[in-house]
């Protein structure tokens, strides 16, 4: 298999455009440098056919540490789910695994995917947390 037919496999499966898809990969992925804000508008499609566009802005010092703040939450509930997850699913010789044994922790991605899924989270975990402010 082709690195990138596994994105292909879940664009066609989700009804997703495969160009939507790449488009979300590469805000991902520049969202998990964490120096960067990045946001997705959606333009008239006269201007471009694909009518949408990627737009990222260099964060200030200040709000990189919000960034490191929000994302160090991030780690600690991906902890405590991976955690939750082995006491209920346990190992094949029914005692539970330590977090450092999880296969998620010997996977080894590429760093493209791991930095995709990694923004994928963030700009969710920072879209939910804007959301709630604005309450």
């Amino acid at each position: 298999l082709s690195p990138g037919s596994t994105w292909k496999a879940a664009s066609k499966n989700l009804s997703v455009p495969v160009e939507k898809v790449m488009d979300l990969l590469q805000c991902g992925k520049v969202m998990a440098l964490g120096s960067y804000d990045v946001r997705m508008k959606v333009i008239d499609s006269k201007i471009t056919p694909q009518n949408r566009i990627i737009i990222c802005r260099a964060l200030m010092e200040n709000e990189l540490s919000i960034f490191e703040d929000r994302q160090a939450k991030v780690n600690k509930a991906h902890s405590r789910l991976e955690m939750a997850y082995q006491k209920a699913h346990g190992n094949q010789f029914g005692k539970p695994k330590r977090p450092s044994e999880s296969k998620i922790s010997r996977f080894s991605l590429s760093s493209f995917c791991y930095s995709a899924i990694l923004g994928f989270v963030a700009g969710v975990a920072v879209a939910s947390v804007g959301r709630l402010g604005k309450r």
